[in-house]
């Protein structure tokens, strides 16, 4: 079992890092729940990479499709359309804070492959 892909030594945080569309993010929502269960009753479970305490679990998610980017940069989750992405954004959140962890998302924009990205690559490039 893969508990997390990053952990913020500071934060104590665990981190679920997804880059990709709504399916892609579904999964790191189930992968994150299961993880922060997992370590709610078996607090021992991640000693051997000397994390000893978790204050808090998030997830990094990289959108490919911009939709839920509004024009200020803020995201809005509803103008993702699948009813399941958001039931289950609501139940990690439920989730988390039930386990007594705080949660947080973030959210990137991927720019691989993006007309100014590709620019930027020629530029750094030459």
């Amino acid at each position: 079992m893969e508990f997390a892909d990053l952990f913020d030594e500071d934060e104590q945080s665990l981190i679920h890092v997804k880059i990709g569309g709504t399916p892609d993010l579904r999964y790191c929502i189930q992968q994150s729940i299961h993880s922060a269960e997992i370590f709610n009753t078996q607090s021992d479970a991640l000693e051997v990479h000397n994390i000893q305490k978790v204050r808090k679990v998030a997830m990094l998610l990289v959108l490919q499709s911009e939709n839920m980017f509004l024009d200020d940069g803020k995201i809005d989750f509803s103008k993702n359309n699948s009813i399941y992405f958001k039931i289950e954004i609501i139940e990690w959140l439920t989730k988390v804070r039930m386990l007594g962890y705080v949660p947080e998302i973030i959210i990137a924009k991927d720019l691989r492959g993006t007309a100014s990205n590709q620019v930027e690559e020629a530029v750094t490039a030459g």
